[in-house]
């Protein structure tokens, strides 16, 4: 197998990938307003508009929703129409690595939502489906976990959150 690294989170790289929140009203918990579902859509839109005036952004959408984001995000945010549950792409989307000679794949960590504490239906395949899109190599792990849990430096420093990894809701028997 060829020797992949994950390049230091501060490195270059080709664009910023997010999820629309496609359950907002999940968001209306607690004490929050009514108005927080609408706020944190428009929020999440000016973070991906801000974001696409120094780097290209992809921004992942159920189908139904592109317009939605179309409005909050602009014209200069990319919308793709994978469908997601959340908004937390860095858990439920790979992890991109390349060679020292500048080949690229895509690590898929088998996004369980979170041990199983969401109820999710369009997370769990995320990831396969963005590396199907790319058409980028993915690079297979029996490893049940999520890209949030994970750091590195780009020099084969790999820190990770215990919780996420060593849990029998993920990795049974680690």
């Amino acid at each position: 197998m060829t020797d992949f690294i994950a390049p230091a989170e501060s490195a270059p790289h080709t664009r910023t990938w997010m999820a629309w929140p496609t359950y907002a009203d999940d968001y209306r918990l607690g004490t929050r307003p009514e108005s927080y579902p609408d706020d944190l859509r428009a929020t999440v839109g000016r973070l991906a508009a801000a974001i696409a005036e120094n780097e290209p952004v992809a921004l992942c959408a159920a189908p139904a929703q592109l317009e939605e984001a179309r409005r909050y995000c602009g014209d200069k945010v990319d919308l793709l129409p994978l469908p997601a549950d959340d908004l937390w792409a860095r858990d439920t989307g790979p992890v991109f690595v390349r060679t020292a000679a500048g080949q690229k794949a895509a690590v898929n960590f088998n996004f369980n939502a979170w041990g199983g504490k969401e109820d999710i239906q369009d997370d769990a395949t995320f990831a396969r489906r963005v590396i199907d899109h790319l058409g980028v190599q993915e690079i297979k792990t029996q490893l049940v976990g999520e890209g949030g849990g994970l750091e590195y430096d780009g020099e084969g420093t790999l820190l990770l959150t215990e919780s996420c990894w060593v849990n029998d809701n993920r990795n049974p028997g680690m």
